[in-house]
């Protein structure tokens, strides 16, 4: 998310996060003088990577799809295309105060997981049999195309409590929110459940590095000031 503030002098981007730093380089590319302005002190947002006894840690968002291809074109854009690599089928679900990995490219071990009860499973399997219609039509990489499955008085915490139930809630839904989002399900619409279901099967894929890789590639071909609390934005006759 980046708040512009544009005059025929130039334009200011609030947020240095992907969205703000693809808008700005996007703006100098049309043109216009542009300057970013970041409260934190480092650029990317949620994008955090860390790098500790030779292992690359991505904190926040730590894979994604096939299918990103904004991103990906962007990616390549700044010379980052060849830099693309695999990542792990392989996710880790917290239960009981341990992690239990599950290798999602292998449909024997999603369904023999002992992170899920196998009540939890059947009402999961059914229930997508029973919602399949929603899911017709919804490009989980174009979701603004798909408002129309949206929900304005259904968060999507609320939704799959509905519809899955509490467990599956609790170790499906909101992390693969969290995955997709970068917020939990009860912060998130019920289109992003729908959308985060139908790229499951998109295989995933990292940035060899780490994921800031793009963030600090962007932010060398632009102007941005760091340690900047932004307090009020005001429009005037001007604009």
């Amino acid at each position: 998310r980046g708040l512009l503030w544009a005059q025929s002098n130039g334009t200011i981007v609030v947020g240095a996060g992907l969205a703000g730093l693809a808008a700005a380089y996007r703006l100098q590319q049309a043109g216009f003088v542009v300057e970013v302005l970041e409260k934190r002190d480092r650029v990317g947002g949620r994008v955090l990577t860390l790098r500790r006894d030779g292992f690359v840690i991505d904190a926040g968002p730590d894979a994604m799809t096939e299918g990103y291809r904004n991103y990906k074109n962007l990616a390549a854009e700044v010379g980052l295309g060849s830099d693309f690599v695999p990542s792990s089928a392989v996710v880790g679900l917290v239960r009981d105060g341990r992690v239990i990995d599950i290798d999602t490219s292998r449909l024997h071990n999603m369904l023999f997981t002992p992170a899920l009860s196998w009540r939890a499973k059947l009402g999961f399997a059914l229930a997508l049999l029973r919602q399949r219609k929603l899911f017709v039509g919804v490009d989980s990489f174009r979701l603004t195309d798909s408002a129309a499955f949206d929900s304005g008085s259904e968060s999507a915490e609320a939704f799959s409590l509905r519809v899955f139930g509490r467990e599956i809630t609790d170790y499906v839904i909101d992390p693969l929110i969290r995955l997709v989002v970068g917020s939990g399900a009860a912060q998130a619409s019920r289109l992003s459940v729908l959308g985060g279901l139908v790229n499951w099967s998109v295989p995933l894929m990292n940035i060899k590095g780490g994921l800031d890789a793009l963030p600090k590639a962007l932010a060398q071909r632009l102007d941005i000031r760091t340690g900047v609390d932004v307090e009020q934005v005001t429009e005037n006759a001007k604009g």
